[in-house]
């Protein structure tokens, strides 16, 4: 895997995909949790960039325990999930249960609802 770059550093990769779309090589990593500005230039300098969008870093979520444990074959249980650097991503937020995912709830950075 190559190693991210730098502003100013020599250019990265990246791949057109068509008109509209532009496929990065990687994200490069940060030190910490943090939203940064995401900006694209063909020029390589970053003068040609005329505006930035919203990156999130985050630190992976750790599950410490559900409630409850079990539920029933049909599904419909509504389950608590407690742990630690839930991030509230709206409608991407989603709980897995073996290979079916569903809609989950953020409620704080301690607790999820699915």
């Amino acid at each position: 895997m190559p190693r991210p770059r730098r502003i100013g550093e020599a250019e990265n990769e990246f791949w057109l995909r068509n008109e509209t779309c532009v496929i990065c090589d990687i994200a490069p990593p940060s030190d910490e949790p943090d939203i940064v500005p995401f900006t694209v230039s063909f020029l390589g300098d970053f003068t040609d960039a005329v505006n930035s969008v919203p990156y999130r870093y985050y630190t992976n979520p750790k599950i410490s325990w559900i409630f409850p444990r079990y539920g029933d074959k049909d599904g419909g249980t509504m389950i608590e999930v407690f742990g630690e650097n839930f991030v509230n991503f709206d409608q991407n937020l989603r709980c897995g249960f073996g290979t079916s995912e569903v809609q989950g709830y953020y409620v704080n950075e301690n607790y999820l609802i699915c």
